[in-house]
């Protein structure tokens, strides 16, 4: 009787620390993921910054090749050509406000 405690009880033992071994385990991978979304949210509002840029970067290099066209339609008369920049400026200013 007594060569089947010894078994029994290292048995029991095993499973205690098995069991506190799984709770740690739980709790790392729970760690884990709760980091994984943190860094998936920042994730998430860099692409959002990153349209944002593009978006800006897309404005301003329309309204440089629009300079550029007032520059070549107007270069000899310059009344005409600074009604075109602000025309140009004026159109350019709503991409601006929705980047």
């Amino acid at each position: 009787m007594m060569k089947y405690i010894l078994p029994l009880f290292l048995v029991l033992i095993a499973n205690a620390a098995m069991a506190d071994s799984l709770a740690k385990d739980k709790k790392t991978l729970e760690n884990l993921e709760m980091e994984l979304e943190q860094k998936q949210e920042a994730l998430d509002k860099q692409k959002e910054a990153v349209k944002a840029l593009e978006k800006k970067l897309e404005c301003n290099y329309n309204l440089l090749q629009s300079y550029n066209q007032c520059e070549e339609k107007h270069e000899k008369n310059s009344e005409e050509y600074l009604k075109c920049m602000e025309k140009a400026k004026t159109s350019n200013a709503g991409c601006m406000d929705n980047a």
